[in-house]
């Protein structure tokens, strides 16, 4: 029987072993921790599950989670964003109006920096894109400089970008931190944790807990796991398999020093992409109550007066935990059914997050968290109020050093997601999975789950699915061909109408007198010259005629598929002469990647 050891029992991990094993594969487990989930943490406040972990099913169509769930008969709630109460940090509720102003002022902000993204010809970081946008916009409440639109600035880049990719913007990568794709159907909460969807996944699966992996030797003939566990009175215990499957976190694989060694050494490519993949620090602090003090809003937010993202979020636990009998639908979806569990948790991330993580002791974290709540409710004893209290510090917990992943400065999506996922590097016999590795739902469970199903299939086949990147050239080139056809048609019939027409007249001319080198129209067209002072984005020398100029597109669209490092990955795809061959088109086009589609962005028209 062909075997595969599966390092992790997290959802990528899980998913994995569950296919290998249903394709028939010897598969052994190994999980560092006593317990199944990795970062997806099932814990309890007042005796009530309370995830310590990710919360959220984000997005149920067309997602794996959801229909495990279902199958399983799971209890899920629906999340409604915008039933929010929003308070200053004088304890008054900031009136809506104001806040959808402030809402449109930083929507106005993210639309010039997706411009940044396009035009910037270097690498910057997100932070220096809002702080760019924040100058060059005239804004009704975030441009005037003054303590309260910083204030408010502040607000918004902690709770739009950095709780939800859980990086600093100084860390976040201009060109790719928002290549990640989102499911539709709206999130749902899980009133009895994710516990119960990782034992629904592991359903006939062996594990073995308290195994720490210390050593991974591979090469073309199989993989040997060197591990650590209790049952072995501290011996070593050794492994060996034909196949391997890590699904180690990311802060683990990028913590220094590495506390697995791999032989041989890995390869540049992969810790080039690695390096990439930043660690994102999200962390929760939950407390119960005696009584529903608070707005009954599925959201509270606090807008501080003196650090960006201090408690600025706040999860209102009674609007699906402890029995709750939310309707499934509507606007008031998972409102409280009357036996609330009188539990509010609030998220710290990015810098904010990890000085808590550093310094702060649960005493000193508490006693915060009752500063805020009691600003926002004045007449109420919040610390009197307190019967139980837990919290979360992934920075510091050394089986996962971190939450989850985001791009980092330098990322080349395309790329490093190939390189990460190790499916060209090792001869076919280890492969990683885990969020970090997907390339379109990193920093969600369901991305890691895909990526573990991934993983399984790559062994299984013999060849690993498409990439995001590649699935999606594929199709914007069938479709690019089905549109060239289409527009060759037309234009073939308007050139024998123009052709007919001059010789009619009796004035024959062509096409290269027209626009051919030297002609008046073509000395019109002004191309611009890569880096030229005063100019941004793509560009090309004045006077070069398109056809000859192979590559296109900043160093941005370049990455898409690595090719500084992968010559001849996708050459096609980048390259000018593909579009002339088949449109026939005079100027090649530039190419935006996202996660989830190809942009066609032309470059400017000649007047």
């Amino acid at each position: 029987m062909v075997s595969a050891i599966v390092i992790g029992a997290g959802a990528a991990g899980l998913a994995a072993s569950s296919r290998l094993t249903s394709a028939g594969y010897d598969v052994t487990i190994l999980e560092a921790r006593e317990r199944m989930g990795g970062r997806a943490h099932t814990g309890s406040i007042n005796g009530i599950p309370i995830d310590l972990g990710p919360m959220w099913i984000h997005g149920v169509d067309n997602n794996p989670l959801y229909e495990i769930a279902e199958e399983h008969g799971l209890a899920m709630v629906p999340t409604n964003y915008e039933n929010s109460t929003y308070y200053n940090h004088t304890g008054h509720e900031i009136a809506t109006d104001s806040m959808e102003a402030v809402w449109d002022d930083f929507e106005a902000v993210m639309e010039r920096v997706a411009h940044y993204q396009d035009s910037t010809a270097s690498r910057q970081s997100l932070e220096w894109g809002i702080e760019q946008a924040v100058a060059d916009l005239s804004l009704s409440v975030l441009g005037d400089g003054s303590e309260y639109a910083q204030r408010m600035l502040d607000f918004a880049v902690a709770d739009d970008i950095e709780l939800e990719y859980a990086g600093k913007t100084s860390d976040l990568d201009l060109w790719w931190f928002d290549s990640d794709g989102e499911l539709d159907g709206g999130d749902v909460l899980l009133p009895g944790g994710y516990v119960e969807l990782m034992e629904a996944i592991s359903t006939d699966l062996t594990i073995t807990y308290n195994s720490t992996v210390t050593r991974i030797e591979y090469g073309k003939r199989g993989v040997t796991v060197t591990a650590t566990e209790p049952a072995a009175d501290g011996e070593e215990v050794v492994y060996s398999a034909d196949y391997l499957v890590v699904t180690v976190p990311v802060g683990v694989l990028r913590a220094s020093p590495a506390p697995i060694t791999f032989d041989p050494p890995m390869p540049s490519a992969w810790s080039t992409a690695l390096s990439h993949r930043g660690v994102g620090l999200l962390d929760k602090y939950v407390f119960a109550f005696k009584s529903s003090f608070f707005a009954d809003t599925h959201f509270l937010y606090h807008v501080d007066s003196t650090t960006k993202g201090r408690y600025s979020e706040w999860l209102n636990g009674n609007t699906y935990l402890n029995g709750s009998k939310a309707s499934q639908s509507g606007d008031d979806a998972a409102a409280s059914d009357g036996t609330g569990a009188n539990v509010l948790a609030a998220f710290n991330a990015a810098a904010f997050a990890a000085e808590i993580g550093d310094n702060a002791t649960d005493a000193e974290v508490m006693a915060a968290g009752v500063e805020i709540l009691s600003g926002m409710y004045p007449h109420v004893d919040v610390a009197s109020e307190i019967i139980d209290f837990v919290r979360t510090d992934w920075g510091n917990d050394p089986l996962a050093q971190g939450s989850y992943s985001f791009n980092g400065l330098g990322s080349r999506p395309g790329r490093d997601f190939v390189n990460l996922r190790g499916e060209e590097l090792f001869n076919g016999r280890m492969l990683f999975a885990g969020e970090h590795t997907h390339c379109r739902y990193f920093g969600t469970v369901h991305g890691a789950y895909m990526s573990g199903n991934d993983a399984a299939d790559c062994i299984i086949k013999g060849s690993c699915p498409k990439s995001c990147y590649d699935a999606d050239a594929e199709t914007f080139l069938t479709n690019k061909a089905i549109v060239a056809i289409t527009l060759g048609g037309v234009a073939a019939m308007l050139l024998i109408c123009l052709v007919g027409s001059w010789v009619r007249d009796g004035r024959p001319r062509y096409l290269w007198e027209l626009y051919g080198p030297g002609s008046r129209r073509a000395d019109r067209v002004s191309l611009r010259t890569p880096g030229a002072a005063g100019s941004s984005g793509p560009a090309f020398a004045e006077g070069t005629p398109s056809s000859s100029v192979p590559h296109f597109g900043t160093e941005r669209e370049r990455t898409l598929s690595g090719a500084e490092e992968n010559a001849g990955e996708l050459d096609a795809f980048e390259s000018g002469e593909v579009f002339n061959t088949i449109t026939g088109l005079q100027q090649p086009e530039q190419v935006r990647a996202t996660s989830s589609n190809l942009e066609m962005a032309r470059y400017p028209s000649p007047a």
